[in-house]
């Protein structure tokens, strides 16, 4: 048996007690790294824990921007969320106007802020995303055309460079766009410069050379056709107009039973005039519409029938725009004669029927459509960008140390 010296015992002694030592230091070690990791995924947690208040209180403000009921103008907005508090300052102040915005939100816990800016402003839906939309189907006949403009770029004459040698027809774009929930259907020489866009279920169907420039693709989905807002006329009704002679309507809003100009009558619009009207709109023999440089001019109705013929309506603007009707009606909407028209339709309950070689200049929405004749519609692009505010969204964000 072989004994150890005493130098070898404190030797191997010596030896566990580095061993010890070296064990001790890195378990110290390891508890310090442990608690550093725990302090940091502690921290970490806390700035998203922040940042994550700091979102929802962003959402929150967009979302009560969208359910504004009126009051006085908000700069400040706070709140809280799970016991977290955020604050929301507003650029400019906020008084339920459609504009655009900036929106600081930030929230602080435990000593860590997060910031986060932002830009809303209001998604625009427009009315008129075809130059003729329908909730049903669309007929087509005859020498019947489509193409379109953009009115922001300059006169439709100016933009009517295309010619097209085999149907011998000059155009402007080729964004005259059809759109319907049913069919479309064209016969004769039926000219199309642009898309016809039936229903997911509907088909585009043509005869005797009918043409279509762009596709006949069916719609993924129907359009969805915003209600004609409810009838509110805000005075009382002046009976039924009948002007004999020229008549002028100049800046104010106007009531009647009826509209009636007929024979060698017309009448006249000056400034910014809104006409309600609760029954029939006719204009026709030799009687006509007149909208001076510089008027606006809206037409609501409630029910009746609407027609539009002899001479029309002579737009000095050559602004589609600045001539609306809007109607609740489910009678007819008839457009004939050989005049020219400068605006809008939005009639989503009425079927629409167009005839003669008048051309229209702007966008028509109808239940259903029968055009026929030598009409031709130049859709106004511009239409296509503008409408009524539809809800306040998020367009871009950024991060900032508050």
């Amino acid at each position: 048996m072989r004994y150890l010296r005493t130098s070898d015992r404190g030797s191997a002694l010596i030896l566990a007690m580095i061993v010890s030592l070296v064990g001790a230091g890195m378990a110290a070690t390891a508890l310090a790294v442990t608690a550093v990791q725990t302090k940091t995924t502690a921290r970490m947690a806390t700035r998203e824990r922040a940042l994550t208040v700091a979102e929802s209180g962003l959402d929150d403000v967009v979302f009560r921007m969208n359910s504004w009921a009126g009051g006085s103008p908000v700069s400040t907005a706070t709140g809280t969320i799970g016991g977290d508090t955020y604050t929301v300052t507003i650029a400019p102040a906020f008084s339920g106007a459609a504009g655009q915005y900036t929106l600081r939100a930030s929230s602080t816990r435990d000593h860590e802020k997060r910031g986060i800016e932002a830009v809303v402003s209001p998604t625009v839906v427009s009315p008129f995303p075809y130059g003729l939309s329908s909730k049903n189907g669309i007929v087509t006949s005859g020498a019947m055309a489509t193409d379109s403009y953009n009115s922001k770029a300059g006169s439709y004459l100016s933009q009517r460079t295309n010619y097209d040698p085999v149907h011998a027809m000059y155009y402007a774009h080729p964004g005259g766009n059809v759109g319907a929930n049913g069919n479309i259907s064209g016969s004769g020489s039926v000219t199309l410069y642009g898309n016809a866009a039936p229903g997911p279920t509907g088909n585009w169907s043509s005869s005797g050379g009918a043409y279509v420039y762009g596709t006949t693709t069916p719609m993924a989905s129907s359009m969805v056709f915003q209600p004609v807002p409810p009838y509110s006329p805000p005075i009382p009704s002046s009976g039924a107009l009948g002007p004999s002679g020229a008549m002028t309507l100049t800046t104010g809003t106007y009531h009647y039973d009826k509209i009636t100009v007929s024979g060698g009558n017309s009448l006249h619009f000056s400034g910014d005039v809104t006409i309600y009207v609760d029954g029939d709109v006719s204009i026709s023999g030799s009687a006509f519409l007149h909208q001076l440089t510089g008027a606006n001019v809206k037409i609501i109705q409630n029910a009746g029938k609407f027609t539009l013929s002899g001479g029309g309506l002579v737009n000095d603007t050559l602004d589609a725009s600045k001539f609306t009707v809007t109607s609740a009606t489910t009678s007819a909407v008839t457009f004939s004669g050989g005049s020219t028209y400068f605006g809008t339709v939005y009639a989503p309950n009425a079927p629409f029927t167009a005839s003669g070689a008048t051309n229209f200049f702007g966008a028509f929405v109808a239940s259903s459509m029968t055009l026929s004749g030598g009409a031709f519609f130049h859709y106004d692009e511009a239409l296509g960008s503008a409408g009524a505010p539809s809800g306040y969204r998020i367009r871009s964000w950024i991060e900032f140390i508050p």
